[in-house]
């Protein structure tokens, strides 16, 4: 009989546990967090874009950029999807369309492309749907880094 209730008093506490750090997860998604984050990186600013959705412009390793999030909640303080952006002015004839693809097909993450001047740009999308971790995070933060390198070592 007393095993059964240590085993009840044990499952009892592994599920309160589980609730305490899904309620922490769901609280620790806000766009306010992912700030404190970019800054870690570089310089970082929140502003407004044209919607009224949060947008983040950084600065990381000399590289300026942004992050747009989308499908956001009315206090624009959670979002679903955050999508890291960035462009390099005056690139319009600094790499092949060819070279283009190759970046594409041979990285895991990015998406290279020309924008509409005709400059080398780039976007990474990262899904916030449900939650994170700040470690998790701070990965996808070194993604974008690695991303930003490996455009301006093909510039």
């Amino acid at each position: 009989m007393i095993k059964k209730i240590a085993l009840a008093c044990a499952l009892t506490l592994t599920l309160f546990a589980g609730h305490t750090y899904a309620q922490d997860s769901e609280e620790r998604q806000e766009v306010d967090l992912i700030l404190d984050i970019a800054k870690g990186w570089g310089s970082a600013n929140m502003d407004v874009d044209s919607a009224g959705d949060p947008l983040i412009v950084g600065r990381m390793d000399g590289t300026r950029y942004g992050i747009l999030f989308y499908d956001c909640n009315d206090e624009k303080t959670r979002c679903r999807t955050m999508q890291f952006n960035a462009a390099w002015a005056g690139t319009a004839n600094s790499l092949s369309l060819q070279r283009i693809h190759d970046l594409n097909k041979d990285n895991i993450f990015g998406k290279w492309y020309f924008d509409n001047d005709g400059d080398v740009a780039v976007k990474f999308a990262y899904s916030l749907a449900y939650g994170y971790e700040r470690r998790n995070l701070d990965d996808v933060f070194d993604w974008w880094r690695i991303i930003l390198k490996e455009t301006k070592e093909a510039l």
